[in-house]
């Protein structure tokens, strides 16, 4: 598969599940030029679980490029994405971070 034609499908991805969640979970859009440093903003008392520890935040920021990228890796390797349960999850402002 050729490379632009790659690249053009995250960043579909990405403005999608961005636009998705600017519009279900009033996040807000912050747009620094490209996809890599664009981002959903989400404020308010989230909560954050990590390694069974809880820390709230009074905002997050999602970047759209690693969404995307995240999604295509998935699909890559013959997997669902979990774009669904990361939208639940953020509309519910619960996020569980499972990376170091």
């Amino acid at each position: 598969m050729r490379k632009s034609y790659i690249i053009q499908i995250i960043r579909e991805i990405a403005a999608y599940v961005g636009e998705v969640l600017v519009l279900n979970t009033n996040g807000k859009w912050q747009n620094l030029g490209d996809l890599w440093s664009t981002k959903v903003i989400f404020e308010g008392n989230i909560k954050i679980t990590k390694a069974g520890n809880e820390r709230t935040a009074q905002s997050i920021a999602f970047s759209l490029g690693n969404i995307g990228a995240g999604a295509w890796d998935m699909i890559s390797l013959g997997r669902k994405p979990i774009l669904y349960r990361d939208y639940l999850s953020t509309k519910k402002k619960t996020i569980i971070e499972n990376f170091e």
